[in-house]
């Protein structure tokens, strides 16, 4: 499935992009609720990775976890990363290198949804798959 814009985006997550939802309503995403969506997934595992956290299935890294920044990398195809980077810069937006350019892409978990880093992360697992295209998730 393709998202061409923003609004299409905006419906894919239940809300306007004329609607403006107060910050105390947001459901964001702490540094143990990431930990615990990224290792929801069947086989999925953590381990260190230099300074930060990284999460990976057969032996190919998904996500990496800052805590210290309060933010994610998500291991995207380059078409995934640019449907997700489209809603909100700020808040996704691609590495700043040659890994950028591949998929690699920064989550803020102080400003994003919930609902967006579970598409995200699960984009990421299938990826690392390498073409399972329906994965299975533990049930939390």
């Amino acid at each position: 499935m393709r998202y061409s814009s923003s609004a299409s985006l905006a419906y894919l997550y239940q809300e306007k992009p004329e609607t403006v939802i107060p910050k105390q309503i947001i459901q964001l995403v702490a540094i143990d609720k990431f930990r615990e969506m990224a290792l929801s997934y069947a086989e999925a595992i953590e381990f260190p990775h230099f300074e930060l956290t990284a999460f990976s299935v057969n032996k190919k890294i998904f996500a990496t976890l800052d805590v210290k920044r309060q933010r994610a990398c998500l291991m995207l195809s380059p078409i995934d990363q640019s449907v997700f980077i489209a809603f909100d810069q700020t808040v996704i937006y691609p590495v700043p290198n040659k890994w950028g350019k591949n998929g690699a892409t920064y989550v803020e978990l102080k400003t994003v949804r919930k609902t967006m880093l579970k598409d995200g992360l699960r984009k990421a697992y299938q990826k690392a798959l390498s073409g399972k295209e329906n994965p299975t998730v533990k049930d939390r």
